[in-house]
């Protein structure tokens, strides 16, 4: 018994032991599950690549320092990091809807933060970066302390050898470090030397001379009526009176109505102001001469001038610009001169540039052309560009025309934003068809010259997966007076000419031919006669069939090359999956007497006219390119982009 008893009192001691390490081991997987999580939580995407320029790269936490090419849509966890190379910037979307955009050079890391919690927490390691606030403001929290700033607040984060200085931008911010807080305005900043984190006041920001509003103009107000359906408001009065055509004078505080097919010139002093049809316009109110209501006019003068609209204040220099009511906006086209948009924000346009002024307040500018490209083109020339994911960036470069010049596309296909203006070189995106483009180089004035090259592209959403063609087309065409035009892509075409019906009771027919300045006459048994492949090469044919003492109508054949029609096929696919610097195959057929090059080395190609070359993909991001030339075709470019990018 006593022996069972021991045996027994140690069973017992070694089931506590068990039970204490268990309840151990619970407890540091419980805070280990915690951990976890936390860092689980912490690990959801902090940012987001929207945009680039040159050169940007980015690592990992766990592989700090072993840089790769970003591509568009990379998204940044705990501990990841990007930089910018020399002469390159990129654009950033955080957590909490604010943008972080950097200059050249810099490289920003990404810090752990809290889980829950609403702060962005970066370490600015070099360079400089802007932090513009999101809807609800944005806390950012770096090494040095916190900002948090205000709604569409911006900050300016640039650090040196020694320090890192804070300065706003637009807005207000509160910046926060050991040493207390402070609060900034627009204009105001403070440097925080590196290992001290001591805030000081800052100096007021110096209020920067407002360069005086222009006086409204003086004098009688004349308008010269073009078309009978303009109507008249006149001051105090409901009912409008219609207007004949011809010149009188308005009193302060009219209002037009300009109807369809009327045109209104209105003028004050050294102002000038075309109103167009179908809209509504105040005359000589609010202290200058037109203010619109409804519809769009044009406003020239030789000296600045002031126009009030919802949302600010719009001022040129002089020149002409077309000023256009929208929605909740109104927007304004700069021809010549200089415009500034005073809102809550200010924007400053030049000739060429397109501006909007919402009645909020918000100024914008476009017409400033893209900050990257996909293809570059020699300004005078064009090409077909077959691309899988369109619209397509193309950089047009007119630098032997002009050093500074405003590119225009025109045409039904030409998007909506389709004027840029730049120094040498500009850089539109085109969308699916054809458009026409001008450039236009600018005077010292900022007036435009007429156009000094003009030039055609074509875009279509093509994989250029398609198989060229192998055979001649053939065609029919009735000789009855009719003219035909008959496209072709590889060979020429083999067209029949038919006189339908032919007289009855021939033994034989003459077709007679002329090529221009060449004319021949053919014989054949029946009313049709086939020229092959070849025997009527492109340009315009006059036909026409002589028999039985009858003769038949003239009809015109023109033959032409099908310039939007594959010159090759890829059969390396749209979504290779490579990424951006990553090498890939590309394998194809071109036709007869196009030459092929990739990355400007040209690829030999083999008797049946396939080839295949390996290539990598850019390391910006941006589509490989397979260019096909002919001596007298044109150009086409065949696009592969990189997985992740559109």
């Amino acid at each position: 018994m006593p022996t069972s008893s021991v045996v027994n009192d140690t069973e017992e001691g070694n089931r506590g032991s068990v039970r204490a390490l268990l309840a151990l081991l619970a407890v540091v997987l419980f805070a280990l599950l915690i951990s976890g999580c936390q860092r689980c939580q912490s690990q959801v995407p902090l940012a987001k690549l929207l945009g680039r320029s040159g050169e940007v790269r980015r690592d990992h936490a766990r592989a700090e320092n072993a840089w790769q090419p970003a591509a568009i849509g990379a998204e940044f966890g705990v501990g990841d990091a990007v930089k910018t190379e020399l002469d390159s910037s990129a654009e950033l979307r955080l957590d909490d809807g604010s943008v972080l955009r950097l200059e050249a050079t810099t490289l920003v890391r990404f810090l752990d933060k809290k889980p829950g919690s609403e702060e962005q927490a970066v370490d600015l390691v070099t360079g400089a970066a802007t932090l513009q606030a999101g809807e609800e403001g944005t806390l950012l929290r770096t090494q040095l302390g916190s900002a948090r700033l205000a709604r569409g607040s911006k900050l300016v984060l640039r650090r040196g050898d020694q320090a890192v200085t804070y300065k706003v931008l637009v807005g207000e911010a509160h910046l926060e470090s050991g040493s207390g807080g402070v609060d900034l305005s627009a204009g105001q900043e403070v440097t925080i030397a590196l290992g001290q984190a001591e805030l000081e006041t800052p100096p007021a920001p110096v209020a920067s001379a407002e360069p005086a509003l222009p006086p409204p103009p003086t004098g009688p107000i004349s308008a010269d009526v073009k078309g009978g359906a303009v109507s008249l408001i006149r001051p105090g009065e409901k009912t409008p009176a219609r207007l004949a055509p011809g010149s009188t004078t308005l009193a302060p505080g009219s209002v037009l109505v300009v109807g369809k097919g009327s045109q209104v010139e209105v003028s004050q002093g050294a102002q000038f102001a075309t109103l167009a049809a179908d809209g509504r316009y105040l005359i000589g109110g609010n202290g200058h001469l037109v203010s619109v209501e409804r519809g769009e006019y044009t406003l020239r003068s030789d000296g600045p001038v002031r126009v009030e609209v919802p949302g600010g204040v719009i001022v040129t220099t002089g020149g002409a610009a077309v000023l256009r009511r929208e929605d909740q906006a109104t927007s304004i086209s700069v021809q010549s001169g200089t415009v500034e948009l005073r809102g809550k924000n200010r924007e400053t346009l030049v000739s060429g540039e397109k501006g909007r002024l919402t009645d909020a307040g918000q100024a914008s500018v476009s017409g400033r052309g893209l900050n990257y490209a996909d293809l570059d083109l020699a300004a005078g020339s064009g090409f077909v560009v077959h691309d899988p994911s369109p619209p397509t960036a193309i950089r047009f470069h007119f630098e032997k025309q002009c050093s500074e010049g405003v590119v225009r596309l025109k045409g039904p296909k030409a998007p909506t934003d389709d004027v840029a203006r730049g120094k040498g070189n500009v850089s539109l995106a085109v969308g699916p068809g054809t458009v026409e483009y001008e450039v236009s180089c600018a005077r010292e004035d900022g007036s435009l010259q007429p156009a000094v090259a003009t030039g055609k592209v074509t875009v279509l959403a093509d994989a250029g997966t398609r198989s060229v063609p192998e055979k001649a087309p053939s065609t029919f065409v009735d000789v009855n007076g009719r003219s035909y035009t008959v496209l072709y892509q590889n060979q020429l075409p083999q067209v029949t000419a038919r006189w339908s019906p032919p007289p009855s009771g021939v033994s034989g027919y003459q077709l007679h031919v002329a090529s221009g300045s060449r004319k021949r006459t053919l014989k054949s048994a029946q009313g049709a006669y086939t020229f092959p492949s070849g025997s009527l090469g492109e340009g315009t044919h006059t036909l026409y069939f002589e028999g039985g003492g009858r003769v038949s109508r003239k009809s015109s054949v023109t033959i032409l090359f099908d310039n939007a029609t594959p010159t090759a096929a890829l059969q390396t696919p749209a979504n290779s999956g490579v990424g951006p610097g990553g090498s890939l195959v590309l394998v194809g057929a071109a036709l007869p007497g196009w030459g092929v090059a990739v990355d400007g080395r040209p690829i030999a190609l083999d008797a049946d006219g396939r080839f295949s070359v390996g290539a990598h993909m850019p390391a910006d991001g941006r589509p490989l390119a397979v260019f096909l030339t002919h001596p007298t075709r044109g150009s086409h470019v065949y696009l592969r982009r990189p997985a992740g990018r559109r």
